[in-house]
């Protein structure tokens, strides 16, 4: 059960993952190479800082729904991470 369980719940992850992303695109209206961008700048971010990458694209759908496209998005994430890390920090 151990073992099934915590393959199961990586499936759902990336299966999750995958969602976001795909809502992602579909709010930038990103171009397949615009989308594998941000999916590896999303994997990266999760990586790099203390969100996980489909929390980093979860913030990339929020940013799409207010408007921002890819380019913003990519030159953006980054900072906005750090400034909810900072957030978190001084809660």
């Amino acid at each position: 059960i151990g073992l099934a369980g915590g393959i199961a719940g990586a499936v759902r992850t990336i299966a999750e993952f995958e969602q976001t992303m795909s809502a992602v695109q579909a709010v930038t209206r990103s171009t397949q190479g615009q989308i594998g961008e941000l999916t590896e700048e999303a994997r990266r971010l999760g990586a790099v800082s203390v969100f996980s990458a489909r929390e980093a694209a979860d913030g990339m759908r929020f940013l799409g729904q207010a408007g921002w496209n890819t380019t913003p998005i990519m030159a953006g994430m980054e900072d906005m991470l750090k400034l909810k890390t900072a957030e978190k920090a001084a809660a």
